[in-house]
């Protein structure tokens, strides 16, 4: 059920079963993550708005992994529109029914323009909120950080996607649709290290949007 697009190097980990499938893909791969991280998720107790996005998904994209046997790692930096908190952050992603396949989410510092290693804020989204597959059309789902992180404008942040299990996600369309910051992924056998997502894909960015409490 899965397969990998591969250059020279690295390798990118892909699902290529049906969108409207998921819940036949099957990863057996044992626990890579220990401790398994339990949290958290609210409801938001203000009004936040869309304030960042790549709201097109690509028609042909296929899903990307996160975690499975490759250890896979999504990452995506963020460039804030606004001063203000951010509450959450929007995916169109799926996982099958498996309590493992929980999505770790991490709101990190940016280093040199790529994902940095200060974890700001972990939440844990609950396999029960993540099954269902991506519906037709895809759809994003609104994930509630489980505190909101101050942002201000122009400085960017990033977030970076794992999991114990396996989920999975979808790209923006071809080419580079966010001049505000560039997706990256980790996954073995590569060596450590962030890679750009558009290595053998095309495409800079994941498909996301970023939920803001804007300052007052």
């Amino acid at each position: 059920m899965k397969s990998h697009t591969r250059s020279a190097l690295p390798r990118l980990t892909v699902l290529v079963c049906s969108v409207a499938l998921f819940s036949g893909c099957v990863d057996n791969a044992p626990d890579p993550f220990e401790p398994a991280f339990l949290g958290i998720c609210p409801s938001l107790t203000c009004s936040p708005l869309v304030s960042d996005q790549v709201s097109k998904l690509d028609p042909a994209g296929y899903p990307l992994a996160i975690g499975g046997a490759s250890r896979q790692v999504l990452a995506q930096v963020v460039s804030p529109g606004v001063d203000g908190r951010l509450m959450a952050i929007g995916l169109p992603v799926a996982c099958a029914a498996d309590p493992r396949n929980q999505l770790v989410i991490d709101v990190v510092d940016v280093v040199a323009g790529q994902p940095g290693i200060t974890v700001l804020q972990r939440t844990v989204i609950p396999n029960a909120a993540l099954t269902g597959g991506f519906g037709s059309p895809p759809r994003y789902r609104r994930m509630d950080l489980a505190a909101g992180v101050p942002i201000r404008r122009r400085r960017p942040i990033g977030f970076v996607l794992w999991s114990k299990g396996l989920c999975t996600t979808l790209p923006g369309q071809i080419g580079n649709p966010y001049a505000g910051g560039d997706s990256y992924f980790q996954a073995l056998p590569n060596p450590p290290g962030w890679v750009p997502l558009t290595t053998g894909t095309g495409r800079s960015d994941l498909a996301f949007q970023t939920w803001v409490a804007r300052a007052r």
